[in-house]
């Protein structure tokens, strides 16, 4: 889920710490409905608008402002090729392996239509979704405003960021701890189209522990805010402390074992034990000392 630091307004009341995925619907999820496209020309008729579509190599988007296909051009296939280079997935340019289609992207004319797609809150400003259709396939699409000032820079590379990570891990429904991995690795990408930069240093303004990471709680907008910035904190910590290279063989460790601690340790060595608490202290130790030991990187 995409987040806009600096506009975004969360509606604490809205979040259950048992129903985590109202938090973030880039975690999939399920249920009986059609997908959203499969009812496209319902919805076109309830909200009485008229979407445009054009098709790019790996998407299909749909939009109402003609100005946006000028300016995103092939921007989107762009930002999904250039991430998969970044992160060295080579061999994961066919859709058609996961997906069995192009992903739509639907740029919302206004709230209320936004509001009014499938599983996306009402306080987001993006989102990646997967969910299953009559037939029981999983389908994914992209939701994002079309007036959203972070749309081209911010919004899309982090949903887009989020499509490869969740094709390459093979992954329907997303375990907690994997939440911080997936949010970090994404802002990361925000930042690197921002800056022209690969390598990011940013300095959380209110640090959490490694261990809430782990098993975050949300009780107010200010903690999903420090599970965000914290999340980033994080991953500029393992990409600058160690290099991308061994960013990428954490994650292709990760696909293999889907154990986050058994990952990291297996490729970062942050302890000799095998003991999931002594790994945590260790990994903490040794992320406090970088926070404190680093310079951020200036971004507007």
């Amino acid at each position: 889920m995409s987040i806009n630091k600096e506009t975004r307004i969360i509606d604490v009341n809205n979040i259950n710490r048992k129903n985590l995925e109202n938090l973030d619907t880039q975690e999939s999820k399920t249920n009986s409905s059609y997908q959203l496209d499969l009812n496209f020309n319902n919805d076109l008729k309830t909200n009485k608008i008229e979407y445009k579509k054009y098709e790019t190599k790996y998407f299909t988007v749909y939009y109402t402002n003609e100005q946006i296909k000028i300016i995103l051009n092939n921007l989107v296939d762009y930002y999904y090729e250039e991430f998969i280079k970044f992160m060295g997935f080579n061999d994961y340019y066919n859709f058609s392996v996961f997906f069995g289609e192009k992903i739509p992207i639907y740029l919302a004319p206004n709230d209320d239509i936004y509001r009014s797609y499938d599983m996306v809150p009402e306080w987001s400003s993006g989102a990646f979704v997967i969910n299953f259709d009559y037939y029981n396939l999983a389908r994914a699409s992209i939701y994002a405003h079309e007036k959203d000032p972070m749309l081209i820079q911010r919004v899309l590379p982090h949903e887009i960021s989020h499509l490869v990570m969740y094709r390459y891990l093979n992954i329907i429904n997303t375990p907690i701890n994997f939440k911080f991995i997936l949010e970090g690795i994404a802002q990361y990408q925000e930042y690197r189209i921002i800056t022209g930069l690969d390598y990011i240093n940013y300095i959380p303004n209110n640090k959490i522990s490694f261990n809430n990471l782990l098993y975050p709680n949300f009780y107010s907008n200010e903690e999903i805010k420090n599970f965000y910035d914290n999340s980033l904190a994080f991953t500029c910590f393992l990409v600058n402390s160690f290099g991308i290279n061994k960013y990428r063989d954490f994650i292709k460790e990760l696909k293999n074992n889907n154990d986050i601690l058994n990952s990291l340790n297996k490729v970062y060595k942050f302890s000799l034990s095998y003991n999931n608490e002594n790994i945590i202290k260790e990994i903490e130790k040794k992320w406090q000392y970088y926070i404190q030991n680093t310079t951020p990187t200036p971004i507007k």
